[in-house]
């Protein structure tokens, strides 16, 4: 199992003309961020784009093609007001500083320490030195602590012709830039599908090999390749260079180093939906069930010819189909992945068979000296806020203190499960889950998830993911408000500000008035540092044209906990619903004087 390390951490991304964003608009993260707004205005774009980025690079479609649904002119991503082609898009040159070109997503990030991005040194190796910080970047890799990385890609639309270039770009430390850029009506049709005449351009200081002086030349643009390259899946082998040799070393170099950087700011976004699936037994089946038909695949492949009938044939078709159905179901990931990932899945279906493989690691938190296992995280936070407690070897000898868990894995490589941890094995029955005590079940012993209250089954794949993720990785949840009542929300907020203050980043998308009122007060009591937390407000609006516009606003809290800029729709509904309420009963509702209620 690969033990990938990330070095880069997403701090932004932006968007400009995707999704219901006409408009440029930014969202920053923080270590706890909060998205709330109407329904439809916005919200879950973010984490659309972040995924599609993940699927994008994961399927070899990145730098020049992204895993669209349907069809990569009519992309659903695409802004109504781009995609329908409308006559008055003008442009702006402050939003194109900004954001980018219409059709842009944006990532931005920075270097957790010094290292290097690549996994192998470069073939065949440089027969000189890199000197300026730009060129090592480029050839070895090499960047210090706190360097900057920003990404720009856009995406094409046969409506864009006017306002649009299709491109991808690093910008490096803010100042030294490559943008691979294909010029308007530059595509024209083959045999293979579109071919598409690519232009490179790149600050000079990605050329610097030898010396290193006279820095007021690096940041001039240089003119280094045109290329061809087709809109099928991405081969450094494919491009085909049309002038210097040596030109096609740089273009391989320039795509390396920009799919390295999408790889190390993409990779531990673990984002949870909210629909989330109940923790039952079908859900550790699944866990394990597409690999064992994978095996029987190869197996069958592995038959003789003349062995090969149509019967054959048949159950192989069959099992294929299995295959494509569960990968809709499993998020498309192998055991090994899985695990290797510690992602939950979106739909929380990997929580219990993720748990059964970590439940012995240890954790290392500040706060608890000696550490705890992951059982033991699970154990407190599930009976903290549902008073329900995991009976487990992983689990024995602790005491609860006053003590908020919230540590990181020490190990990401799970520890062999033995017959004393699980009597069953690898074995998934009833018995082999009956680790879970209820109040309501005291005098039963221990009982299975699945006659747990609707509340667990919500809360078991967040508690488990923020258990197994690491530092500087981002746990994306979807109202995590489902099913709880308003208490358990206060609670769940608690919970998930004390695992940001311990250094985990979180965004969480949310309807939930209680959710936000009860960060604001945490702020307004310093409990978390203003820098600390980010809440964000989506509205559509219609500043000029007839399709409205998603707009992204942040709030601004004075130094008297005063809310600057409070949007219309923002925590104002339950206080005009009571009000109407209390005029109903009461009728009108006389003012109420500051003397008289003190």
């Amino acid at each position: 199992m690969s033990a990938f390390k990330k070095l880069l951490r997403l701090d932004s991304m932006t968007l400009r003309g995707v999704g219901s964003y006409f408009n440029g608009a930014e969202l920053k993260i923080r270590p706890l961020t909060i998205l709330c707004g109407t329904n439809g205005s916005g919200k879950s774009t973010w984490f659309n784009v972040l995924g599609l980025l993940q699927r994008s690079l994961a399927k070899d479609k990145l730098p020049f093609s992204l895993d669209a649904d349907d069809d990569w002119n009519d992309m659903q991503l695409t802004n109504a007001r781009l995609h329908l082609g409308s006559e008055d898009l003008r442009e702006d040159a402050e939003q194109d500083r900004r954001f980018g070109p219409y059709g842009t997503i944006g990532l931005a990030g920075e270097a957790i320490e010094d290292g290097n991005l690549f996994d192998q040194p470069e073939e065949p190796p440089l027969t000189c030195t890199p000197k300026h910080v730009a060129a090592k970047l480029l050839w070895e890799g090499k960047f210090t602590e706190g360097a900057t990385f920003r990404l720009r890609v856009a995406h094409s639309s046969r409506n864009l012709d006017q306002y649009h270039q299709e491109f991808v770009e690093l910008c490096f430390n803010g100042e030294h830039f490559i943008r691979m850029s294909q010029p308007k009506s530059s595509s024209k049709s083959s045999g293979n599908g579109y071919e598409r005449a690519y232009e490179l351009v790149c600050s000079k200081s990605f050329l610097d090999l030898v010396d290193p002086h006279k820095a007021a030349a690096y940041n001039r643009e240089v003119h280094v390749v045109d290329f061809q390259h087709q809109r099928a899946k991405f081969d450094l082998s494919a491009l085909e260079i049309n002038n210097d040799p040596h030109a096609r070393d740089f273009a391989k170099a320039c795509v390396r180093l920009i799919l390295a950087v999408y790889k190390h700011l993409l990779s531990g976004f673990l984002r949870i939906t909210a629909v989330r699936e109940s923790q039952e037994i079908t859900s550790l089946a699944k866990f394990t069930l597409r690999p064992e038909i994978e095996d029987l695949i190869a197996e069958l492949r592995k038959e003789p010819a003349d062995r090969k009938t149509d019967q054959y044939f048949n159950q192989l078709l069959l099992l294929d189909e299995l295959i494509q159905q569960l990968r809709m179901g499993i998020n498309s990931l192998t055991l090994e992945e899985r695990v290797e990932s510690r992602y939950v899945g979106p739909h929380g279906e990997n929580a219990l068979g993720l748990w059964r493989k970590f439940a012995m690691n240890a954790m290392r938190d500040r706060a608890v000296p000696d550490g705890y296992t992951l059982s033991i995280y699970l154990s407190y936070w599930l009976h903290r806020l549902m008073e329900i407690e995991i009976d487990h070897p992983a689990t024995n000898g602790w005491k609860s203190g006053p003590t908020l868990l919230c540590g990181f894995l020490k190990d990401t490589i799970p520890r062999p499960v033995t017959e004393a941890e699980f009597p069953h094995g690898s074995e998934f029955t009833w018995d082999s889950l009956t680790f879970f005590h209820h109040p309501c079940f005291n005098t039963s012993g221990t009982q299975g998830p699945s006659r747990l209250p609707a509340g667990f089954h919500q809360l078991f794949p967040i508690l488990t993911q923020t258990a197994l993720m690491q530092r500087h990785e981002i746990m994306a949840v979807e109202n995590p408000e489902v099913h709880l009542h308003p208490s358990l929300q206060l609670a769940v907020a608690e919970f998930l500000m004390h695992q940001a203050l311990g250094g985990k980043t979180i965004i969480v998308e949310t309807h939930s008035d209680l959710i936000i009122r009860r960060l604001m007060r945490a702020m307004l009591e310093e409990d978390i540092k203003q820098e600390a937390l980010s809440i964000q407000f989506a509205s559509l609006k219609k500043p000029y044209y007839p399709e409205a516009s998603s707009v992204l606003e942040p709030l601004r809290i004075n130094d008297h906990g005063q809310i600057e800029n409070w949007p219309a729709g923002f925590l104002d509904d339950d206080i005009k619903e009571s009000r109407r309420l209390f005029e109903i009963m009461y009728g009108t509702m006389p003012e109420i004087d500051d003397a008289e209620s003190a």
